[in-house]
């Protein structure tokens, strides 16, 4: 009974993380580019998973790497930014959370999970026109193509957009198995 109490615990912790209501930068993706709220909530759990045992572990001991998604101090001011971008595109308002983000000594260990989730994704989408080397796709088509079904793309998403300072084998082993690719 205690483990199906702690698996009970365990789909309640990662349906937080996916946060209660759809981001503006969720919706801004679902409508511009036709990318499906399921697509978006795998993706951010799958990351969220990786990063940070789905919120478990805040605080990487060994860099500046914090919250769910593990942003470094440098790439929060940096998505902090994408995000602001995002919204002022679409003619959006600008939340307080986000304006109160570009102060100095913000962290995102002050935002709700949705807040990092809004960011997380305003962040990726922002980096739209960036191409990577040997890899001509955008952040949007591979999350198209994650969205229909093709993994790989959901992990090259995250290997070169988001953990873009390179992994050891372990951690790439590690986002393998989160994105259900077999290494063999």
């Amino acid at each position: 009974m205690a483990g199906l109490d702690f698996l009970i615990g365990l789909v309640d912790k990662i349906k937080s993380i996916g946060g209660k209501d759809t981001t503006k930068s969720e919706e801004i993706i679902m409508n511009k580019y036709n990318i499906s709220q399921g697509a978006l909530d795998n993706f951010s759990e799958t990351v969220a998973g990786i990063e940070s045992d789905y919120g478990k572990n805040l605080k990487n001991p060994n860099t500046t790497a914090k919250g769910i998604y593990q942003f470094t101090d440098a790439a929060f001011d940096t998505a902090v930014q994408r995000a602001i971008n995002l919204y002022k595109s679409e003619g959006e308002s600008i939340p307080t959370w986000l304006t109160d983000a570009k102060k100095k000594g913000a962290s995102i260990m002050h935002l709700t999970d949705d807040q990092q989730k809004d960011l997380f994704f305003g962040n990726l989408q922002q980096q739209l026109t960036k191409k990577s080397k040997n890899d001509n796709r955008t952040t949007m088509e591979l999350l198209k193509q994650y969205d229909q079904g093709d993994e790989s793309a959901g992990f090259d998403l995250f290997a070169k957009y988001h953990h873009t300072k390179g992994y050891d084998d372990p951690t790439r082993e590690r986002a393998y198995s989160f994105f259900g690719i077999d290494t063999e």
